[in-house]
């Protein structure tokens, strides 16, 4: 079940997802294996403090709704979370299970700016020369991503 944890993208509040958690129990055949959250929201901060309390703090959030879940007598045993930049701590909190970082595993230079990976932690680089562009007067193909 996908939870909200603060982007207000996607997902359920703690409350709807207990609700839902108890429909869905009465239903045969079903069975909620558990909770997951993707706290992009750590990316609308450069603080890094800032976004490693909001990771201890989706990760316990998490775990205890889990455990709330669980008090309905529901046997949930997947509490997963993903982030790049918050994936180091979540990945601690005691009860999470399952982490889903995305680029974590490669790193890229938006990580390294974020102050969330090393240069040396990218799994690759490109190196490349540029040989031609679009001249001013002929429009590029590339989709003008400034609307």
């Amino acid at each position: 079940m996908l939870i909200d944890t603060g982007l207000h993208r996607e997902g359920l509040g703690r409350d709807e997802a207990r609700t839902l958690a108890s429909k869905l129990d009465r239903i045969d055949g079903l069975r909620l294996r558990g909770v997951l959250t993707h706290e992009g929201h750590a990316y609308q901060t450069d603080d890094i403090p800032a976004a490693r309390r909001l990771a201890r703090e989706v990760g316990a959030e998490m775990v205890d709704l889990a455990g709330s879940i669980r008090e309905l007598c529901l046997d949930i045993d997947i509490v997963s979370v993903g982030s790049t930049p918050t994936a180091m701590l979540t990945a601690l909190t005691e009860g999470v299970t399952q982490i889903r970082p995305g680029i974590y595993a490669f790193q890229d230079l938006s990580q390294v700016l974020r102050g969330t990976a090393q240069l040396g932690d990218c799994a690759a680089r490109v190196i490349a020369t540029v040989v031609s562009h679009a001249a001013p007067d002929r429009p590029s193909s590339m989709p003008d991503r400034r609307r």
